[in-house]
């Protein structure tokens, strides 16, 4: 959600007295999880790279002739 988007949403709430800015009620649930959550995966998907990376960088023995 962008911010203009969220800007836009944010009108005086029928729910609400006077003209008491705020979001529609029964909304605010669940958006930091589910950010949590696709962050979390990416961390994941980053710290496998990193560790199929450092495998490939194992320094060989080259063994004299």
């Amino acid at each position: 959600m962008s911010l203009y988007a969220r800007h836009v949403h944010k009108k005086a709430h029928p729910h609400y007295p006077g003209s008491v800015i705020a979001p529609p009620i029964g909304r605010k649930r669940s958006t930091n999880r589910k950010k949590e959550f696709r962050n979390s995966k990416k961390l994941k998907l980053k710290k496998e790279i990193k560790t199929v990376q450092n495998q490939q960088s194992t320094p060989r023995l080259i063994h004299p002739k």
